[in-house]
């Protein structure tokens, strides 16, 4: 703990004497049955004496809608079973998130650097969708069995929290990009962005008591920049 709290120390030392650098960007990508539209606007500090790392925050606006997207038991403790693992199937998922970004850049030259971010906390809103139950193999064992459901009312989980892996709630993007500035505040990125949504039924109706589905899908990304600083 002493080592962590010393670190924190030191990198908020380095930072309140860093130069600081603002860009907002606007990105699209897109999967096998789904898109996402977000955009972020961040405050990164150039750390290192060549000020080629950048560290910051940011604040990120995500529009997700798909078409027949697949949503899988989502809590990591019934992950486990891999027999327990329930579906629904939502027609046409559609929602709107708003998450603070956690940034990181390392710029090889003026015009080109590589990057990565990823959500750490926020909201998302939505309408409730219908969807369809489909349960697991250890459902169907329970007694009594749990069996298909159609027209099931789900709502997307509220809250965002970035907690690794399984342990994840809610709505979380992260990217990984190439980034290149043609002029001096333009530039465009292109990469892979990893998006989680998350819906909740209103009644348990999953394995051992289950309400919670995410789905987890990867999506080529391309993005427009622009630098304020």
């Amino acid at each position: 703990m002493k080592y962590i709290l010393s670190l924190f120390i030191l990198f908020l030392t380095l930072i309140s004497f860093a130069q600081r650098e603002h860009h907002a960007d606007l990105a699209f990508s897109f999967g096998k049955n789904s898109n996402t539209l977000s955009g972020n606007v961040v405050k990164n500090f150039k750390l290192l004496k060549s000020e080629k790392l950048h560290l910051g925050v940011g604040a990120r606006v995500g529009y997700f809608q798909g078409i027949d997207v697949s949503y899988l038991t989502a809590p990591a403790k019934h992950k486990k079973n891999e027999d327990g693992i329930d579906t629904i199937i939502i027609s046409k998922p559609l929602l709107i998130s708003i998450n603070i970004s956690l940034n990181a850049s390392y710029h090889f030259s003026p015009e080109w650097s590589v990057g990565c971010n990823v959500d750490a906390v926020g909201f998302t809103f939505g309408k409730k969708k219908d969807s369809d139950y489909y349960p697991s193999k250890a459902s169907q064992e329970e007694t009594p069995a749990r069996k298909y459901i159609s027209n099931t009312q789900v709502k997307v989980s509220q809250n965002n929290f970035l907690l690794i892996g399984n342990n994840n709630k809610g709505t979380i993007y992260s990217e990984v990009f190439v980034r290149y500035t043609y002029q001096q505040r333009y530039n465009l990125k292109v990469g892979y962005s990893f998006i989680t949504t998350e819906y909740s039924s209103k009644n348990r109706i999953g394995h051992d008591g289950n309400y919670r589905f995410r789905n987890s899908s990867g999506q080529v990304m391309i993005g427009f920049g622009y630098s304020f600083i």
